[in-house]
């Protein structure tokens, strides 16, 4: 094997390292993959199922405090408690920055008012035991948020090939 074929190996194993950090049931994309080709769909994102898109999550039998599992292109209850979770490769004790703000946020004039709702914080991975993978979770409340579309922009901190955008509803 000459220099060139070993080249070539060694970043095919690269890439395929780099998209595991994103893997599981979670519907998150391989970092780096190009956009699927987007539908045309208002506030669809590019590859998402629009069938699925205005779906309310299932009641909970654990409680009205518990959160509901996040799904992209779901339609929440204003009020709803929401956990984005996911299994990833990162090692425990890496940082993901979780921002979550309202797509309609713009400029305004000084006279004007516009309410914003939005949230950001920082979750630890950790260690899962009994599987290949790790996990990690960020939990926000919606009460008193204002009813729109809002973006999920998730990035790891230490690996910042690590990222997610996506999107949900609250309903009034």
């Amino acid at each position: 094997m000459d220099c060139t074929k070993y080249l070539l190996l060694v970043i095919v194993a690269t890439v395929a390292v780099t998209a595991g950090c994103l893997w599981g049931n979670a519907p998150l994309a391989v970092p780096g993959s190009p956009p699927a080709p987007h539908n045309g769909t208002p506030g669809a994102l590019p590859g998402e199922d629009q069938s699925e898109k205005l779906t309310v999550p299932p009641e909970r039998e654990t409680g009205p405090l518990s959160p509901a599992p996040f799904v992209p292109g779901t339609t929440y209850p204003a009020g709803s408690r929401i956990r984005l979770s996911g299994p990833t490769i990162l090692s425990p004790g890496n940082h993901i920055l979780v921002e979550v703000r309202s797509v309609s946020f713009f400029p305004t004039g000084k006279s004007q008012s516009l309410p914003v709702s939005g949230t950001a914080g920082i979750a630890t991975v950790e260690k899962s035991d009994g599987t290949a993978f790790n996990s990690w979770s960020y939990e926000w409340d919606t009460e008193r948020w204002e009813p729109g579309e809002y973006l999920v922009q998730v990035r790891g901190m230490e690996v910042p090939a690590f990222s997610l955008d996506t999107r949900f509803f609250l309903a009034p």
